[in-house]
């Protein structure tokens, strides 16, 4: 196994990306918590966040959209306020 640098393995990255094409198809994600849980060997942001997701998800995939959504407006909606060249600008998370 690989890891990324933050104490989990490739693996949590790859069980996210999966779950999130997954559910923005229109689909379930497909990720059950237990695998996630599994697959953490140390708790931050990332295994958090897969967790929360992949729970949520197996529950109400219309509702993790829903939040989805709400997030990502709410991040465009403070970039609107910050940005005012309208140039285009590299969204990366740090």
């Amino acid at each position: 196994m690989h890891n990324n640098g933050n104490g989990n393995s490739l693996d949590l990255s790859c069980l996210y990306a999966l779950g999130a094409m997954r559910l923005w198809s229109g689909h379930r994600p497909a990720i059950s918590p237990q695998t996630v849980a599994s697959k953490i060997s140390r708790l931050n942001w990332q295994s958090f966040i897969t967790f929360a997701s992949a729970s949520v998800g197996t529950v109400s995939p219309e509702a993790l959209r829903f939040m989805l959504r709400l997030i990502i407006r709410a991040r465009n909606n403070l970039a609107r306020v910050r940005v005012k060249d309208g140039r285009p600008y590299e969204w990366r998370l740090k």
